[in-house]
């Protein structure tokens, strides 16, 4: 996965139109299922999935869901890279 830069606080990765988005939103592991243009307001701290990458964001943390992309809002902050998981 290629990592693009766009600005300080955004941070651009590309994706194959044919990787399914998972997003784990509460605890406990609640699912659901992201598609082109959707924007996430994350609650809490929460983990997503991307093909095979797993990241983990905190409540101050955005995400926009773009075809073939996705792209990360997270002010001043570090991302986690927890683990790699193919779909």
């Amino acid at each position: 996965m290629e990592s693009l830069e766009k600005g300080p606080e955004w941070r651009r990765f590309k994706l194959p139109d044919s990787d399914i988005v998972l997003l784990d939103l509460e605890p406990g592991g609640v699912y659901r299922q992201g598609g082109p243009g959707m924007v996430l307001q994350l609650k809490g701290e929460s983990e997503f999935y991307f093909g095979s990458a797993c990241f983990k964001l905190e409540e101050k943390d955005s995400l926009k869901i773009l075809k073939g992309e996705y792209l990360i809002h997270n002010p001043g902050e570090k991302h986690s890279l927890l683990l790699f998981k193919k779909f």
